[in-house]
Formats: structure tokens, sequence, C-alpha cells
């Protein structure tokens, strides 16, 4: 039954973390990347809001001026200068993976992608079936350790099913590995805590760190914790189609130029 148990909570943490790794957190596309595709209707319709704002022309003749609605500027809405489009509160343009993402929570490293909108729900659920793995196999271990090796009370009551190599290589190594996992266990089980209490206070990781109250700033704003939140559909589209026009030397793919972009607010 044991390993049963250890199984399933293992397939549940290879399952969440793949989940994590894998989908998409919530990437608002580039200005470049939604003029390309023509994305630009269906993302307005998604976010209830004109991303690439309202286009004015230059009074120089070059470029346009980008105009952020006052009644969007109030709320909290900003402008990415990186991406040069206008991002809703709560996101925030990842310096690691160069892109704007929503209800931004931070990057994690050992997932190697960023934790926001839509899959935070992943992230916490390969954080705590870690821990519900780590408080399976570590007790399991211990007792395989103690009773095994004879090094625990109960010596008399070994049968010969559990004995192992009593030699002291097989002992340290045995010591080492439950050391390390228990170590591990910790750290998890913090971050875990951590995690529910930013769910709790219905705040995010980048938030919290910078002290950032947006709820309190920005009237109206919905106090759903990132897990309870709608997830939404992904704004990006692996298999978009993007318009050809004809190039020198019989080239036929080119970007449109986005020209040289200014915000006037």
């Amino acid at each position: 039954m044991l390993p049963m148990v250890a199984l399933f909570f293992f397939l549940m943490t290879v399952g969440c973390l793949l989940g994590a790794c894998l989908a998409d957190p919530g990437i608002i596309p580039r200005r470049e990347v939604i003029l390309a595709t023509g994305a630009a209707e269906r993302l307005e319709q998604e976010l209830g809001y004109n991303v690439l704002g309202e286009a004015v022309q230059g009074y120089d003749g070059e470029g346009e001026r980008i105009l952020i609605p006052p009644e969007l500027k109030s709320q909290g809405y900003r402008w990415c200068t990186t991406c040069r489009i206008i991002r809703p509160p709560r996101a925030s343009h990842c310096s690691d993976c160069d892109n704007c993402v929503l209800r931004f929570d931070h990057h994690c490293p050992f997932v190697n992608n960023c934790v926001g909108q839509r899959n935070y729900l992943f992230f916490f659920g390969f954080t705590s079936s870690v821990c519900l793995l780590s408080m399976v196999v570590i007790p399991s271990l211990l007792w395989y350790l103690l009773v095994g090796t004879g090094l625990g009370p109960a010596q008399g009551q070994r049968t010969s099913g559990y004995e192992v190599n009593s030699d002291s290589v097989m002992r340290g190594f045995l010591i080492t590995l439950a050391a390390a996992a228990g170590t591990g266990a910790v750290c998890v089980i913090g971050l875990w805590s951590y995690h529910l209490f930013l769910i709790c206070s219905g705040i995010t990781t980048r938030e919290h760190i910078k002290g950032i109250r947006t709820k309190e700033i920005i009237p109206g704003l919905s106090e759903d914790s990132t897990t309870c939140s709608r997830r939404g559909p992904s704004l990006i589209s692996t298999r978009a189609v993007v318009g050809t026009v004809p190039g020198p030397l019989g080239r036929r793919w080119r970007l449109p130029h986005p020209g040289r972009v200014t915000l006037q607010v």
C-alpha cells in the first residue's frame, strides 16, 4: 500500500511540474507579433481593452504617438516600453523571459518558466505534491534505516525481510540520503507555506516583496487570489498565419515594421 501511495504522489508531482514548465503563464504578445498576426481584435475581446492603445500620428510626421485612455490609466493600466503595449494591472514584464505576463508572480528557475495567471495552479500543485511525497518517503526511509540496520530500539523485532547490509558504507549512504531529503523537504514546505500565505492574502510574490498594495491604490480591482481567478485562454497563437510581402532579392518574408512609437499620456 505504501509504495502505491508514494507512486501516486510521485506521478502527481511530475504532472504538475510538467504543467508549470510547459504551460503558457499568461504571456501578452508584443506589438510586432500582434500587428503581424492581426490578433488585436481577439486580444481586445479577451482583455476588454485595446492593447495597442490609441495611435495618433506624430507632430513631426515620423512614427506615431500612443495615448493611454484616462479611464485605463486611473485603473492601473501601464505602458511597457519593451513590448510597446498597454499591460493590465498586476501584469509585469519579466526580464528573464522578456515578455509581459498576466498577474505576474515570479520567474521560477526550478521550472524554467514564469509563474503567472495561467500556470500558478500547476506551480502550487507541484509544491503541494512534493510536500506530500516527502511526508510519505522520508518517514519510510527513516523507519527502514533505524529498523533495518539495527540503529533503533526495535532490534529484536527485526525480520529477515527488513534486514539490509549493515556495512558502514551502506549505513552512511542511507544517513546522508535521509539528511539531504529532510533538508530539501524543509525548504519545500517553507516555500509551500509562503505561497499559501500569499493565496490567503490575495497578493503575488512580486507585490509582497515590493510592498505593492494593488487593491488599495486601484479601486474596484478584483480581490480574487491567483489560484481562484479565471485562468483564461492563451493569448499567444503558435499557429497564427503571418502575412508576407515581397522583399528585395526575392525574399518573401518580412514582418511589418511598427515604426517609431512614443508614449503620450
